[in-house]
Protein backbone atom coordinates (compact mmCIF):
# COMPACT_ATOMS: atom_id res chain seq x y z
CA UNK A 1 0.00 0.00 0.00
CA UNK A 2 1.51 3.42 -0.82
CA UNK A 3 1.01 6.06 1.55
CA UNK A 4 2.48 9.73 1.79
CA UNK A 5 1.52 12.55 4.26
CA UNK A 6 -1.88 14.48 4.72
CA UNK A 7 -2.67 15.59 1.98
CA UNK A 8 -4.21 19.18 1.92
CA UNK A 9 -8.29 18.45 2.57
CA UNK A 10 -10.80 21.39 1.14
CA UNK A 11 -14.63 20.83 2.03
CA UNK A 12 -16.81 22.35 -0.66
CA UNK A 13 -20.57 23.02 0.40
CA UNK A 14 -22.85 24.15 -1.73
CA UNK A 15 -26.17 26.11 -0.18
CA UNK A 16 -29.43 27.55 -1.43
CA UNK A 17 -31.21 29.45 1.30
CA UNK A 18 -30.80 27.20 3.57
CA UNK A 19 -28.74 28.82 6.76
CA UNK A 20 -30.01 27.44 9.52
CA UNK A 21 -28.66 23.72 8.53
CA UNK A 22 -26.17 25.12 7.38
CA UNK A 23 -24.79 26.77 11.06
CA UNK A 24 -25.27 23.03 12.47
CA UNK A 25 -22.93 21.91 9.49
CA UNK A 26 -20.26 24.38 10.95
CA UNK A 27 -20.93 23.60 14.25
CA UNK A 28 -19.40 19.94 13.44
CA UNK A 29 -16.47 21.34 11.57
CA UNK A 30 -15.81 23.55 14.91
CA UNK A 31 -15.44 19.88 16.91
CA UNK A 32 -13.47 18.09 14.32
CA UNK A 33 -11.05 15.75 16.28
CA UNK A 34 -8.34 17.32 12.50
CA UNK A 35 -8.90 21.05 12.11
CA UNK A 36 -6.33 21.12 9.59
CA UNK A 37 -8.58 21.66 6.58
CA UNK A 38 -10.35 24.57 4.60
CA UNK A 39 -14.12 24.99 3.98
CA UNK A 40 -15.27 26.76 0.62
CA UNK A 41 -19.47 27.66 1.40
CA UNK A 42 -20.61 28.27 -2.18
CA UNK A 43 -24.17 30.43 -2.11
CA UNK A 44 -25.74 29.98 -5.05
CA UNK A 45 -27.89 32.84 -4.99
CA UNK A 46 -29.71 32.78 -1.80
CA UNK A 47 -31.78 35.36 -0.63
CA UNK A 48 -30.91 36.84 1.59
CA UNK A 49 -27.16 36.28 0.92
CA UNK A 50 -25.39 33.68 3.02
CA UNK A 51 -23.31 35.02 5.39
CA UNK A 52 -20.41 33.29 7.94
CA UNK A 53 -17.16 33.70 9.23
CA UNK A 54 -14.79 31.33 10.51
CA UNK A 55 -11.36 30.29 11.05
CA UNK A 56 -10.44 28.23 7.54
CA UNK A 57 -13.86 29.61 6.13
CA UNK A 58 -15.12 31.50 3.43
CA UNK A 59 -18.01 32.34 1.75
CA UNK A 60 -17.93 32.44 -2.65
CA UNK A 61 -21.00 33.90 -3.50
CA UNK A 62 -22.36 33.01 -7.26
CA UNK A 63 -25.71 33.19 -9.48
CA UNK A 64 -28.17 30.30 -9.20
CA UNK A 65 -27.20 27.48 -11.35
CA UNK A 66 -28.09 24.48 -8.99
CA UNK A 67 -25.71 22.25 -6.95
CA UNK A 68 -24.05 20.81 -9.72
CA UNK A 69 -22.77 24.04 -11.13
CA UNK A 70 -22.07 25.75 -7.44
CA UNK A 71 -19.30 22.64 -6.91
CA UNK A 72 -17.92 23.28 -10.05
CA UNK A 73 -17.69 26.82 -9.42
CA UNK A 74 -15.92 25.93 -6.07
CA UNK A 75 -13.63 23.91 -7.25
CA UNK A 76 -12.62 26.93 -10.14
CA UNK A 77 -12.60 28.96 -7.08
CA UNK A 78 -10.01 27.41 -5.04
CA UNK A 79 -6.34 28.86 -4.98
CA UNK A 80 -3.38 26.62 -7.36
CA UNK A 81 -2.02 23.77 -5.61
CA UNK A 82 0.95 22.11 -6.42
CA UNK A 83 0.68 19.03 -4.17
CA UNK A 84 -1.92 16.88 -3.71
CA UNK A 85 -5.21 17.67 -2.72
CA UNK A 86 -8.14 16.11 -1.51
CA UNK A 87 -11.83 17.82 -2.45
CA UNK A 88 -14.92 17.02 -0.02
CA UNK A 89 -18.09 17.54 -0.99
CA UNK A 90 -20.86 18.10 1.68
CA UNK A 91 -24.74 18.74 1.65
CA UNK A 92 -25.52 21.93 3.44
CA UNK A 93 -27.95 19.90 5.63
CA UNK A 94 -25.36 17.26 6.97
CA UNK A 95 -23.17 17.31 9.91
CA UNK A 96 -20.11 15.63 10.45
CA UNK A 97 -19.03 13.13 12.97
CA UNK A 98 -16.23 14.82 15.21
CA UNK A 99 -13.61 12.23 13.46
CA UNK A 100 -14.79 12.75 10.06
CA UNK A 101 -11.88 14.90 8.97
CA UNK A 102 -8.97 12.29 10.19
CA UNK A 103 -11.16 9.59 8.74
CA UNK A 104 -11.10 10.80 5.78
CA UNK A 105 -6.98 12.05 5.71
CA UNK A 106 -6.50 8.29 6.76
CA UNK A 107 -8.49 6.37 4.03
CA UNK A 108 -7.38 8.57 1.52
CA UNK A 109 -3.34 8.41 2.79
CA UNK A 110 -3.77 5.05 0.12
CA UNK A 111 -2.82 6.23 -2.87
CA UNK A 112 -4.60 3.42 -4.84
CA UNK A 113 -7.47 5.10 -3.42
CA UNK A 114 -8.99 7.82 -5.78
CA UNK A 115 -12.85 8.44 -4.97
CA UNK A 116 -15.16 7.27 -2.81
CA UNK A 117 -17.44 8.08 0.09
CA UNK A 118 -19.77 6.55 2.94
CA UNK A 119 -23.47 5.97 4.23
CA UNK A 120 -25.50 8.92 5.68
CA UNK A 121 -28.00 8.85 8.60
CA UNK A 122 -30.72 10.65 10.66
CA UNK A 123 -29.26 13.04 13.47
CA UNK A 124 -30.18 11.33 16.65
CA UNK A 125 -32.61 14.69 17.02
CA UNK A 126 -34.85 13.76 14.12
CA UNK A 127 -38.24 13.62 14.29
CA UNK A 128 -39.96 10.38 13.91
CA UNK A 129 -41.29 11.01 11.00
CA UNK A 130 -37.47 11.99 9.51
CA UNK A 131 -36.56 8.48 10.92
CA UNK A 132 -39.19 6.46 9.25
CA UNK A 133 -38.01 8.44 5.97
CA UNK A 134 -34.19 7.28 6.65
CA UNK A 135 -35.53 3.99 7.12
CA UNK A 136 -36.96 4.27 3.67
CA UNK A 137 -34.36 5.85 2.08
CA UNK A 138 -31.51 3.57 3.67
CA UNK A 139 -32.67 -0.26 4.35
CA UNK A 140 -31.86 -2.74 2.26
CA UNK A 141 -35.33 -3.71 1.98
CA UNK A 142 -36.72 -0.38 0.34
CA UNK A 143 -33.81 0.80 -1.61
CA UNK A 144 -31.39 -2.24 -1.84
CA UNK A 145 -28.81 -0.62 0.02
CA UNK A 146 -27.91 1.44 -2.70
CA UNK A 147 -27.23 4.82 -0.31
CA UNK A 148 -24.32 2.96 1.63
CA UNK A 149 -25.28 -0.78 3.42
CA UNK A 150 -22.92 -3.82 4.15
CA UNK A 151 -25.01 -5.71 1.22
CA UNK A 152 -25.87 -4.12 -2.26
CA UNK A 153 -27.84 -4.95 -4.78
CA UNK A 154 -25.73 -2.54 -6.99
CA UNK A 155 -22.46 -0.61 -7.19
CA UNK A 156 -22.37 1.86 -4.96
CA UNK A 157 -22.00 5.81 -6.15
CA UNK A 158 -20.71 8.15 -3.79
CA UNK A 159 -23.92 10.86 -3.24
CA UNK A 160 -23.04 14.63 -3.38
CA UNK A 161 -23.36 15.10 0.33
CA UNK A 162 -20.54 12.43 1.64
CA UNK A 163 -18.29 12.54 -1.71
CA UNK A 164 -14.54 12.62 -1.28
CA UNK A 165 -11.97 12.57 -4.74
CA UNK A 166 -8.23 13.72 -5.73
CA UNK A 167 -8.83 17.14 -7.09
CA UNK A 168 -7.06 15.64 -10.37
CA UNK A 169 -9.07 13.35 -10.95
CA UNK A 170 -12.44 15.65 -10.40
CA UNK A 171 -10.79 17.96 -13.05
CA UNK A 172 -9.78 15.41 -15.41
CA UNK A 173 -13.40 14.03 -15.31
CA UNK A 174 -14.78 17.43 -16.21
CA UNK A 175 -16.34 18.01 -13.13
CA UNK A 176 -20.12 17.43 -12.56
CA UNK A 177 -22.96 17.79 -15.60
CA UNK A 178 -24.21 21.34 -15.26
CA UNK A 179 -27.26 20.18 -17.17
CA UNK A 180 -28.60 18.28 -14.64
CA UNK A 181 -30.35 19.51 -11.66
CA UNK A 182 -31.05 16.03 -9.59
CA UNK A 183 -27.89 12.85 -10.00
CA UNK A 184 -25.41 14.95 -10.99
CA UNK A 185 -23.08 12.52 -8.57
CA UNK A 186 -24.97 9.41 -10.31
CA UNK A 187 -23.62 10.30 -13.23
CA UNK A 188 -20.12 11.46 -12.40
CA UNK A 189 -19.65 8.18 -11.12
CA UNK A 190 -20.82 6.19 -14.22
CA UNK A 191 -18.26 8.68 -15.69
CA UNK A 192 -15.28 7.98 -13.30
CA UNK A 193 -16.29 4.03 -13.89
CA UNK A 194 -16.11 4.53 -17.66
CA UNK A 195 -12.59 5.50 -17.32
CA UNK A 196 -11.32 2.71 -15.09
CA UNK A 197 -11.65 4.14 -11.41
CA UNK A 198 -14.08 2.76 -9.13
CA UNK A 199 -15.41 4.35 -6.29
CA UNK A 200 -14.82 3.44 -3.28
CA UNK A 201 -17.03 2.61 -0.07
CA UNK A 202 -16.24 2.89 3.30
CA UNK A 203 -18.72 2.07 6.17
CA UNK A 204 -17.24 4.49 9.11
CA UNK A 205 -16.81 7.65 6.61
CA UNK A 206 -20.66 8.47 7.62
CA UNK A 207 -22.64 11.87 7.92
CA UNK A 208 -25.17 12.93 9.67
CA UNK A 209 -27.94 14.24 7.17
CA UNK A 210 -31.51 15.93 7.80
CA UNK A 211 -34.19 14.13 6.25
CA UNK A 212 -37.05 16.02 4.96
CA UNK A 213 -39.40 17.48 7.41
CA UNK A 214 -42.57 17.37 5.55
CA UNK A 215 -44.28 14.50 3.81
CA UNK A 216 -45.01 16.39 0.61
CA UNK A 217 -41.32 17.79 0.29
CA UNK A 218 -40.03 14.38 1.10
CA UNK A 219 -42.05 12.88 -2.31
CA UNK A 220 -40.96 16.03 -4.63
CA UNK A 221 -37.64 14.57 -3.57
CA UNK A 222 -38.30 11.34 -4.37
CA UNK A 223 -40.10 11.82 -7.55
CA UNK A 224 -37.53 14.94 -8.93
CA UNK A 225 -34.89 11.41 -8.36
CA UNK A 226 -36.67 8.92 -10.22
CA UNK A 227 -37.05 11.26 -13.37
CA UNK A 228 -33.53 12.27 -12.88
CA UNK A 229 -32.72 8.34 -13.46
CA UNK A 230 -34.57 8.65 -17.02
CA UNK A 231 -32.05 11.82 -17.66
CA UNK A 232 -28.98 9.45 -16.71
CA UNK A 233 -29.94 7.04 -18.60
CA UNK A 234 -30.33 8.88 -21.75
CA UNK A 235 -26.64 10.46 -21.15
CA UNK A 236 -25.50 7.14 -20.72
CA UNK A 237 -27.65 5.51 -23.68
CA UNK A 238 -29.01 3.45 -21.00
CA UNK A 239 -26.28 0.93 -19.92
CA UNK A 240 -27.19 1.62 -16.54
CA UNK A 241 -31.34 1.48 -16.42
CA UNK A 242 -31.84 -1.75 -15.39
CA UNK A 243 -32.54 -1.71 -11.77
CA UNK A 244 -34.85 1.33 -12.18
CA UNK A 245 -36.27 -0.27 -15.29
CA UNK A 246 -37.08 -3.31 -12.99
CA UNK A 247 -38.88 -1.52 -10.44
CA UNK A 248 -41.20 0.55 -12.79
CA UNK A 249 -42.01 -3.27 -13.99
CA UNK A 250 -42.98 -4.18 -10.55
CA UNK A 251 -44.97 -1.18 -9.79
CA UNK A 252 -46.87 -1.81 -13.44
CA UNK A 253 -47.31 -5.74 -12.13
CA UNK A 254 -48.53 -4.67 -8.61
CA UNK A 255 -51.20 -2.60 -10.33
CA UNK A 256 -52.14 -5.37 -12.76
CA UNK A 257 -52.18 -7.66 -9.74
CA UNK A 258 -54.47 -5.51 -8.17
CA UNK A 259 -56.82 -5.21 -10.96
CA UNK A 260 -57.15 -9.01 -11.59
CA UNK A 261 -56.09 -10.31 -7.71
CA UNK A 262 -56.82 -7.77 -5.66
CA UNK A 263 -56.58 -9.90 -2.36
CA UNK A 264 -53.47 -11.04 -3.85
CA UNK A 265 -51.92 -7.89 -4.14
CA UNK A 266 -53.24 -6.81 -0.21
CA UNK A 267 -51.39 -9.58 0.81
CA UNK A 268 -48.23 -8.96 -0.26
CA UNK A 269 -48.24 -5.36 1.01
CA UNK A 270 -49.39 -6.01 3.94
CA UNK A 271 -46.06 -8.45 4.04
CA UNK A 272 -44.25 -6.04 2.87
CA UNK A 273 -45.53 -3.29 5.41
CA UNK A 274 -45.30 -5.56 8.35
CA UNK A 275 -41.64 -5.86 7.25
CA UNK A 276 -41.09 -2.82 7.00
CA UNK A 277 -42.43 -1.87 10.30
CA UNK A 278 -40.74 -4.18 12.53
CA UNK A 279 -37.28 -3.43 10.89
CA UNK A 280 -37.90 0.46 11.33
CA UNK A 281 -39.23 0.24 14.94
CA UNK A 282 -36.19 -1.95 15.70
CA UNK A 283 -33.75 0.31 14.23
CA UNK A 284 -34.77 3.16 16.56
CA UNK A 285 -36.65 2.08 19.29
CA UNK A 286 -39.88 3.61 18.63
CA UNK A 287 -43.67 2.15 18.16
CA UNK A 288 -44.26 5.68 16.15
CA UNK A 289 -41.39 4.74 13.37
CA UNK A 290 -42.93 1.57 13.08
CA UNK A 291 -46.48 2.61 12.03
CA UNK A 292 -45.03 4.99 10.02
CA UNK A 293 -41.97 3.47 8.06
CA UNK A 294 -44.51 1.49 5.99
CA UNK A 295 -46.84 4.01 4.63
CA UNK A 296 -43.49 6.28 3.96
CA UNK A 297 -41.94 3.46 1.86
CA UNK A 298 -44.78 2.03 0.07
CA UNK A 299 -45.32 6.16 -0.79
CA UNK A 300 -41.54 6.41 -1.83
CA UNK A 301 -41.72 3.34 -4.69
CA UNK A 302 -44.60 5.07 -5.57
CA UNK A 303 -43.82 8.22 -6.08
CA UNK A 304 -40.04 7.57 -7.76
CA UNK A 305 -42.32 5.14 -10.23
CA UNK A 306 -44.57 7.75 -10.97
CA UNK A 307 -41.02 10.37 -11.37
CA UNK A 308 -39.36 7.46 -13.72
CA UNK A 309 -42.45 7.91 -16.31
CA UNK A 310 -42.50 11.85 -16.13
CA UNK A 311 -38.93 11.57 -17.08
CA UNK A 312 -39.59 9.34 -19.80
CA UNK A 313 -42.96 10.88 -20.97
CA UNK A 314 -42.72 14.33 -19.82
CA UNK A 315 -39.84 16.94 -18.71
CA UNK A 316 -37.29 15.41 -16.59
CA UNK A 317 -34.87 17.59 -15.27
CA UNK A 318 -34.85 21.35 -14.75
CA UNK A 319 -31.16 22.44 -14.53
CA UNK A 320 -31.37 25.75 -13.81
CA UNK A 321 -33.68 27.57 -11.22
CA UNK A 322 -35.56 24.59 -10.31
CA UNK A 323 -38.11 26.51 -8.52
CA UNK A 324 -36.84 24.81 -5.13
CA UNK A 325 -36.82 26.96 -2.09
CA UNK A 326 -33.65 25.57 -0.45
CA UNK A 327 -31.31 23.01 -1.02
Amino acid sequence: MSTLGDPQLYLIIPVFNRLQSLQLLKQSLEVQSDLDFSVLVVDDGSEPPITLTGDRLSVLRVNKGGPASARNRGVKALPTCASERLLVFIDSDCALPVDYVRDVKKLFSDLNIQFGGGPDRAPLQSSNFQKAVDFSMTSFLTTGGLRGGPYRIARFFPRGGNFVIRERLFLELGGFDESLRFGEDIEFGYRAVAKGVNPEFFQELFVFHQRRERLDLFLRQISAAGASKIAIARKTNGKHSWLHLMLLLLMVALAALLVLQPLICLLILIFYGVLVGILAGARYGSWWVALMAPAVACLQHLFFGLGIMTGLFGRAQVAKGSGERQW
